[in-house]
C-alpha cells in the first residue's frame, strides 16, 4: 500500500498532496476537514494559519493558500454551516480517492497559452526546415555514391587499358606482341645502283644545230667532217 500511494504522490503536484494530507489529519478536524458533502472546510482560518499552514508549508498566509487551490482549479463554496466560509471542492479532490489526485493540474495562465500557441507555428516551420535539410543530405549521399560508383568503374577500366594483356586499340596485336617487335633486328638496307643511260646512238639532224640545250655536238666536232658548211652551201 505503502509503495502504491508512493507512485500515486510522485505523479500529483506537491501542493495538492500536502492539501490531501492536511485535511485528512484527524487530529486537526476541528481546525479542517472533510464534510459530509465531499468537500473539505477550513472551521477556524485564525488556527489555520497560525497551527495548520506551518506544518506542511514554508508560509502561514492563508490567502496565499486560498490563489493556489484556485490555480488547481479547486472552487470556492458558499458555505452555510459554522465554519468561516471557507469550503472548497474539486471533482478529483475525494475523501478517501488518492488515486484521483494525479487528475488534478495547474491551470495555465492565459499568457502561457498565447505563448504555446505562438511556439506551435515556428516549431512546426522548424520541423518542415529540419525535414527539407534531411531529405537534401539524403539525396546528396545518393548522389555521391553515384560519383564514387563512377570513379570507381573508369579506374577500372583505366586499370585494364594498362594491363599488358589487354589488346591493343587495333585489336590485333597486344602490349607482349608490340614489346616482342621492338626486339627485331633492323631490315638491312637495300643498296640501289644509279641507272647507266642507254649508250644508242643518236641521228643527227639539221634542227639539232638550232637546239643548245639538248645538243651534244660542239663546234670542234665539225672540224673533223671532210666539208665545210660553205661548200655543202654552194652546191645546194
Amino acid at each position: 500500500f505503502f509503495i502504491i500511494y508512493l507512485l500515486i504522490t510522485m505523479n500529483c503536484a506537491p501542493f495538492v498532496t500536502k492539501t490531501y494530507c492536511l485535511v485528512s489529519d484527524k487530529s486537526t478536524d476541528h481546525i479542517v476537514s472533510w464534510t459530509e458533502a465531499g468537500t473539505f472546510a477550513i472551521w477556524n482560518s485564525q488556527a489555520f494559519q497560525e497551527q495548520v499552514l506551518p506544518q506542511y508549508f514554508k508560509h502561514n498566509n492563508l490567502c496565499s493558500f486560498i490563489r493556489q487551490l484556485n490555480t488547481y482549479s479547486f472552487h470556492k463554496i458558499n458555505s452555510t454551516g459554522p465554519c468561516d466560509g471557507l469550503e472548497f471542492s474539486h471533482e478529483s479532490f475525494i475523501q478517501g480517492a488518492k488515486h484521483l489526485l494525479q487528475n488534478i493540474k495547474r491551470k495555465q495562465t492565459k499568457s502561457k497559452k498565447t505563448a504555446s500557441a505562438a511556439t506551435t507555428q515556428p516549431n512546426t516551420q522548424v520541423t518542415a526546415a529540419i525535414l527539407s535539410l534531411v531529405k537534401r543530405q539524403q539525396e546528396s549521399d545518393q548522389l555521391l555514391m553515384s560519383l564514387r560508383q563512377e570513379l570507381q568503374h573508369t579506374r577500372t577500366v583505366l586499370s585494364s587499358l594498362q594491363s599488358p594483356s589487354f589488346p591493343s586499340v587495333c585489336g590485333k596485336r597486344n602490349y607482349n606482341q608490340v614489346q616482342a617487335c621492338a626486339n627485331y633486328p633492323a631490315p638491312k638496307r637495300v643498296k640501289v645502283e644509279p641507272e647507266i643511260p642507254c649508250s644508242q646512238p643518236e641521228m643527227f639532224t639539221f634542227d639539232n644545230l638550232f637546239q643548245s640545250s639538248s645538243c651534244t655536238t660542239t663546234l670542234k666536232d665539225f672540224e673533223t667532217f671532210d666539208f665545210n658548211i660553205s661548200e655543202l652551201l654552194v652546191d645546194l
